[in-house]
């Protein structure tokens, strides 16, 4: 399954967001600039989780650099409960 959540265009750059992935290996989240930048990383095995987190990375403007902080952060919220 591919997802696309959505496009921003900054006026340097356009970032990218989709939801990759199934139910079986887990999903994916992978954010893309028009600059070339790339960042792709697991997110959760959960769809309704991993499509809560893309959404939040897409209303927030996340930049590909920055996902692997985020990715942490979500792991550890969603082990919180």
């Amino acid at each position: 399954m591919t997802k696309h959540i959505g496009d921003i265009d900054l006026p340097n750059t356009s970032l990218h967001y989709d939801l990759l992935g199934n139910a079986e290996d887990g999903y994916c989240i992978e954010i893309t600039s028009c600059k070339f930048e790339r960042a792709c990383g697991f997110i959760s095995s959960d769809l309704r989780f991993a499509e809560k987190c893309v959404k939040l990375l897409y209303e927030g403007m996340a930049f590909p650099c920055n996902l692997k902080d985020y990715l942490e952060d979500f792991k550890f919220d969603n082990h919180s409960y």
